[in-house]
């Protein structure tokens, strides 16, 4: 370090470019502009940085190369590419994308599409420098990867909400079909037209505007595509839900809105389908709109034009014209139901409908397939079990509206697993052999001005999958490098495991105790917060002051900052219990759909928003115009006579697993695939808070990337290797490339012989481990293209030997030909030369008679 060097120092709380002014061994003097003012600033040596060259850092598409690595140079590196629109860098293997908040349509176009393609191609053959770091490019490499290694490979997108991982799931699901749809074996690219087209089903039933993100993914879900091994073309796919946040259907935060199906059906339906539905109403008349004081997503889409889009995308996965007559139906029964109040009855216990929504109430019960006096039963009313007898009791007008709520939520949720199973029906594998694909689009974390149940369990999903990211990035790789005897320095990175333990702990943990409480008649969230407190009070990641306690509230410190709880309501969404009553009176529903729809869904097991929905058998036309509710009401949905439901349920409430329970289990469950599969990984990052274009707020962006141990991930990619193979496998795939004079039978000798092919003299690019083989994607690249100029050549000698063979077989028929043609005309010759013989002879024969005579 000299005077005027350029450094980088942190003050005020965030990182500042300055010069240093002077320094002696245990201090650094440094001038630095903030605010458009000159400050001095004494920091110690260990806490100053030398900056690296502005236009180097810029061009540079991996952060591994930075000159000076360190969390300033990474964070003005990204702000730099960030700000002529690179929003793409790469670390290692590690994609870091930046959400623009903005289109790029050059950024996404065909003929980049076309020509990260065609990189990929020919990467096959010959060693090329990587492309630009890109969404595309992460597709490109696990496809290719998938087909060459045939086994399965996963997609990881992470990133907290409003990160843009959504947007980043439909470009990665966009290539992978185009690119897949040169060796398609379907008809005319009908599964991928039908993958393309979930995603509009999915967020608009799935989706909604938060005031962290305008397209907010308010459910999880894995999608995992399969492909024909050997030709790669895309044959179907599977889609698996997580978490559906149900109870936004009933309340919404300020400046947040409900599900996009609401305000696409009210914006974008025909005056006719509207005037049915009665939905000509303002949006603010409807309780389930109205209470955010939010109408419109803010992010450019229009409502109308995508409720189009919804039904063509529908159309496409073969929901005919009267399966999404009912299901937009539904949709609108639920808007309707939440205009419904009740009172109490007069001179009685218990309630009933209110007057004023009577008329509300008839409507609501004539869409259900409901006579009224069913529909103010099942809310007005419970069943409950007196000894072996069941016994009516009514409810309070609160607990009536609460009925209402969970009536809502219970049919829309079925609504919602309906249309995925359709999805998963028209997207499903033929029996061919397959490979497989999968791309995780996960809930990012989240911290709102009041945070429930389920940002606990979205969070919770966040420290499960940082902690599996920090694992094969940081952790696994390298274990695994030491246990195979490879020269490495152990890197420390951070680990959230205590946070985790938090949650998962036994016999205290916070879901173990929630679960706990479930158990119990008379759980409530007031014992809940008091048993939280009395377990946790001395936990390193938990905090509740005395003014939180006395509002029930605690705080977790996640791996992604501080976030307070607020215990109300967990236990009644944990149970997530639905009514009885309310249940056994849609699977009698006069509407055959409805009733058909409501008995195949059996929530004894887990609750129906959780469970990762499968394919079920559907037809696949229709066309895109509604007709009148159908006079017979009967779908296509099932087949057969259906059991009562009423007389199989033996409680007053159909009690699930806990939403906890089954939320860890699905969770664990599709960890385990992760972990059994090739890990790619995309970690998106937002900005700012504003949703703002061209806007990157330095310590926001800071916070993230140290969040998920970036710095700690460049640096072990920078000393790493990316690429692994067993001895076995890497010998077959590149034996061909071995000089022909290196012995076939000694696998020492020729992984040395291989290696020599890769490391340099001041470079080793290659490691030959005890079992593996570690390659940095550079000697891969390098071996890739030695395999392909070594397959180039032998094609060369065989196309001479055929085309050898060819001129041979031909020269030979030519000459057999000549042979035959040259003995026919000898014949002809030879006959010839006879017949002048002979009459040469007869004439001669002629005068010598005559001179006889």
């Amino acid at each position: 370090m000299e005077v005027g060097a350029r450094v980088w120092v942190y003050h005020a709380n965030a990182w500042h470019p300055a010069l240093v002014h002077s320094f002696t061994s245990s201090s650094v003097q440094c001038t630095i502009d903030a605010n458009d003012m000159a400050v001095v600033v004494d920091a110690l040596p260990s806490a100053i940085f030398l900056a690296n060259d502005d236009a180097a850092s810029a061009n540079l598409d991996d952060l591994t190369n930075l000159v000076h690595l360190h969390e300033p140079g990474i964070l003005h590196a990204l702000s730099l590419r960030f700000a002529r629109h690179d929003i793409y860098t790469r670390t290692g293997a590690i994609l870091i994308a930046v959400n623009p908040f903005q289109k790029l349509p050059a950024l996404y176009s065909d003929a980049t599409q076309a020509a990260y393609m065609a990189h990929g191609r020919r990467r096959t053959v010959e060693k090329l420098p990587p492309p630009a770091p890109h969404v595309f490019e992460v597709a490109d490499r696990a496809y290719r990867a998938m087909l060459q290694s045939s086994e399965p490979h996963n997609i990881l997108v992470s990133g907290e909400s409003g990160a843009g991982k959504t947007e980043t799931t439909k470009f990665l699901l966009t290539y992978v079909a185009a690119l897949s749809s040169c060796g398609k074996n379907d008809d005319d690219g009908c599964i991928r037209r039908r993958v393309l087209d979930s995603n509009p089903i999915l967020e608009a039933f799935g989706n909604a505007k938060t005031t962290r993100n305008n397209n907010s993914s308010r459910f999880g879900k894995f999608i995992r595509l399969g492909f024909d091994s050997t030709s790669g073309g895309l044959v179907g796919a599977t889609v698996s839900t997580y978490l559906l946040e149900r109870v936004r259907l009933i309340s919404q935060a300020q400046g947040e809105r409900n599900f996009h199906i609401f305000y696409e059906l009210l914006r974008g339906a025909s005056p006719a389908d509207r005037a049915a539905w009665h939905l000509n109403q303002p949006l603010t008349s409807f309780h389930y709109l109205n209470q955010s004081g939010c109408m419109d997503r803010h992010d450019g889409v229009d409502d109308a034009a995508q409720y189009h889009r919804t039904m063509a995308a529908m159309d496409t996965i073969g929901l005919c014209v009267e399966d999404r007559f009912w299901v937009l139906q539904l949709v609108a029964a639920v808007l309707h139901l939440g205009n419904v109040k009740f009172m109490a009855k007069k001179g009685q216990e218990g309630s009933t409908i209110a007057d004023a929504s009577a008329a509300t109430a008839a409507l609501v019960a004539d869409f259900l397939g409901l006579s009224p006096t069913e529909l103010d039963k099942a809310l007005c009313t419970r069943e409950i079990i007196a000894g072996f007898e069941p016994v009516t009791v009514v409810v309070s007008a609160d607990r009536a509206a609460h009925a209402r709520d969970t009536l809502a939520k219970t049919i829309y949720a079925r609504v919602f697993d309906y249309l995925v199973t359709r999805l998963n029906t028209a997207m499903r594998v033929d029996d061919v052999t397959v490979a497989h694909l999968g791309i995780v689009d996960i809930f990012g974390f989240e911290i709102f001005a009041a945070n429930s149940l389920e940002q606990l369990c979205i969070n919770f999903a966040n420290e499960k999958l940082q902690q599996l990211f920090a694992r094969f990035v940081l952790e696994m790789d390298q274990l695994e490098y030491a246990a195979e005897g490879l020269p490495w320095t152990f890197v420390q990175y951070p680990t959230n495991d205590a946070c985790i333990g938090l949650f998962e702990g036994r016999p205290l943990g916070l879901f173990t105790l929630l679960d706990e409480q479930a158990r119990l008649s008379k759980g409530s969230d007031r014992a809940l917060a008091a048993k939280y407190y009395d377990a946790f009070h001395s936990h390193a990641h938990f905090d509740a002051s005395n003014l939180a306690q006395a509002h029930g509230m605690f705080t977790v410190r996640h791996y992604a900052g501080d976030v307070e709880y607020r215990t109300k309501g967990f236990c009644t969404k944990n149970k997530d219990s639905v009514p009885h009553d309310a249940l056994a009176a849609l699977t009698t529903s006069a509407h055959e759909f409805i009733a058909d729809l409501f008995d195949e869904w059996h929530p004894h097991d887990t609750p129906a928003h959780l469970t990762p929905t499968h394919s079920s058998s559907h037809s696949f036309t229709g066309s895109r115009s509604f007709p009148s509710p159908p006079s017979s009401g009967r779908s296509s949905l099932v087949g057969g006579a259906r059991p009562s439901l009423r007389s199989s349920l033996s409680s007053a409430t159909v009690l699930s697993s806990t939403v906890c329970l089954t939320f860890k289990m699905q969770l664990a469950s599709l960890l385990a695939t992760l972990e059994t599969s090739e890990p790619h990984f995309i970690r998106c990052i937002k900005p700012n808070d504003a949703n703002a274009p061209t806007q990157l707020d330095t310590p926001r962006v800071c916070e993230q990337l140290r969040c998920c141990g970036l710095v700690e991930i460049t640096r072990v990619a920078r000393l790493g290797f990316p690429v692994r193979m067993p001895h076995e496998i890497f010998l077959a795939m590149f034996y061909h490339v071995l000089p022909r004079e290196e012995p076939a039978d000694d696998p020492p000798s020729m992984l040395a012989a291989l290696a020599a092919c890769v490391n340099g003299s001041t470079t080793t690019q290659m490691h030959i481990g005890a079992t593996k083989v570690f390659l940095t994607q550079d000697a891969l690249d390098t071996l890739q293209a030695a395999l392909g100029a070594r397959r180039v050549a032998c094609a060369i000698v065989l196309q001479s030997y055929v085309r050898l063979y060819r001129t041979r077989t031909a020269f030979l028929a030519t000459r057999h030909a000549a042979i035959v043609v040259q003995a026919h005309t000898r014949r002809r010759q030879a006959m010839a030369a006879l017949a002048v013989a002979r009459t040469a002879v007869v004439r001669l024969q002629r005068l010598v008679r005559r001179r006889r005579a």
